[in-house]
């Protein structure tokens, strides 16, 4: 049997009566002498636990620490899940203290280019957008490298 443990945010496996904590994703358990468990993706098993609803889309998934969170769109939101909101782009500075308002107006200005119809106008767009933005050309140029991949387009960061 396996169990989510919200408390540690580890998988606890139960054989026999026996209870086993998987430390990290893929870890080898000894059961006994003859056999072994590989330990599943916690956020495979335990959805619910990590980035509830992905975020309610109204944030993005943090994967940089043990236990990945949610970093709301909307600084003043504390909710595990960034859902007492409604949909669509927020206002405001992000939750990442070195955003700047004007980092927060090219990045809503970026989200309004999904609107715009194929992924040439996409580009097109965001292309322009960061091109009138007033940061340093450096970084308007790591902005502006985009890839087409299968219908999608990337803006690399």
């Amino acid at each position: 049997e396996t169990v989510c443990n919200a408390d540690t945010f580890k998988i606890d496996l139960i054989v026999n009566g026996e209870t086993k904590t998987c430390e990290f994703d893929g870890e080898k358990i000894a059961m006994s002498d003859e056999y072994h468990v590989v330990c599943p993706r916690f956020a495979t098993v335990c959805p619910n636990l990590v980035c509830p609803s992905s975020c309610a889309g109204q944030g993005e998934c943090m994967w940089v620490e043990d236990i990945p969170y949610c970093k709301c769109f909307d600084s003043g939101l504390d909710s595990a899940n960034c859902d007492d909101m409604p949909p669509g782009p927020r206002s405001g500075t992000q939750s990442d203290p070195g955003s700047t308002d004007n980092e927060t107006v090219i990045l809503s200005e970026l989200l309004k280019c999904a609107g715009t119809g194929d992924m040439g106008a996409i580009r097109t767009c965001a292309i322009d957008v960061i091109n009138n933005s007033d940061l340093d050309e450096s970084t308007k140029s790591d902005l502006a490298a985009c890839e087409y991949e299968e219908g999608s387009l990337e803006i690399l960061a």
